[in-house]
């Protein structure tokens, strides 16, 4: 079953003199979660879709997020003659949703190889509330209350510094006379991603921007794990047969020496890839061979 989140709910994050606002409920009802976030007169969306199972042949999590602003957002129509839709993600559009994949992706528990979608879609810009934390925090709790099983739930903010002060989510002007642009994302406890620019700032104050942006960010966090409490579906059941602390090192012990040769020695390429071909095709018989003598025990595991 899917975790649609039917009922229609408001809620309001006041970060100092700025007011979240996130609601559920209203669009997009067959999607695992979607929340919709406004700061002033700035809107975004953000949907959360995955698949029912895992997707076959991959080792990684296959998260995909996509960032967009529709050019009716900034009250804008397409210039050119005979196309009016907006054409391919802008670099802006890519790095932004890099930023949302870096503060999600290590939520994910090892083994999830579900396809999971996160689609940010900005609605409205009023040039002054900057639409990429807007649609960042949508995204993070989107994730939080869907059947997703992410830990967290994580809160991003923004941290300028004009005059020597620190300044929370700047405006857009205000991000002009800014020494510093640093983004942070943390949960309750914990930094999870930083991507800043500055302009030769000292380290001192580097530090302090990230234990003040952290603060920020925390406060954010706590806030969603409450709107989790409340309306987050229970996180879906994963199962995972490869994550064998045991087999894992006794392959590792078992093709130490040929493949550090393979490495190091100035081998010929066809020599090489046979080191590797012989390992792959030895290592299945040689963790078969330890489960028949009882030495490994292997078993699926369910988180």
């Amino acid at each position: 079953m899917l975790g649609i989140i039917k009922e229609n709910k408001e809620y309001t994050v006041e970060l100092g003199d700025q007011k979240l606002v996130f609601k559920t409920g209203m669009l997009a009802n067959q999607t695992n979660a979607t929340v919709v976030a406004q700061v002033g007169e700035t809107v975004s969306m953000s949907n959360v879709t995955t698949s029912r199972g895992a997707r076959d042949g991959v080792d990684f999590l296959p998260l995909q997020v996509v960032y967009q602003e529709k050019y009716y957002a900034g009250g804008v129509i397409g210039g050119s003659r005979f196309r009016k839709r907006e054409g391919r993600p802008q670099d802006d559009y890519v790095l932004m949703a890099r930023v949302v994949d870096r503060g999600l992706r290590p939520m994910f528990p090892k083994g999830f190889y579900n396809d999971i979608q996160v689609f940010c879609t900005v609605l409205s810009y009023d040039y002054e509330n900057e639409h990429d934390l807007v649609s960042t925090n949508a995204a993070n709790l989107a994730v939080a209350i869907s059947d997703c099983p992410a830990d967290g739930p994580v809160g991003t903010v923004r941290v300028g510094m004009i005059g020597g002060e620190f300044v929370l989510n700047p405006s857009r002007e205000a991000r002009k006379k800014s020494d510093l642009d640093l983004i942070l994302t943390a949960t309750t406890q914990n930094v999870v991603m930083i991507e800043s620019g500055a302009n030769q700032i000292s380290e001192a104050d580097m530090l302090r921007a990230i234990e003040f942006g952290k603060k920020w960010a925390q406060k954010i966090a706590q806030q969603f794990a409450k709107i989790k409490e409340e309306i987050g579906k229970p996180a879906m059941d994963i199962s995972t047969s490869y994550d064998h602390e045991e087999a894992r090192k006794y392959l590792g012990d078992w093709a130490l020496a040929d493949i550090t040769k393979a490495i190091k020695d100035p081998l010929p390429k066809l020599e090489r890839r046979a080191i590797f071909n012989d390992f792959i095709e030895g290592a299945a018989d040689a963790l078969l061979a330890q489960i028949e003598n009882g030495k490994l025990k292997m078993e699926n595991k369910t988180s």
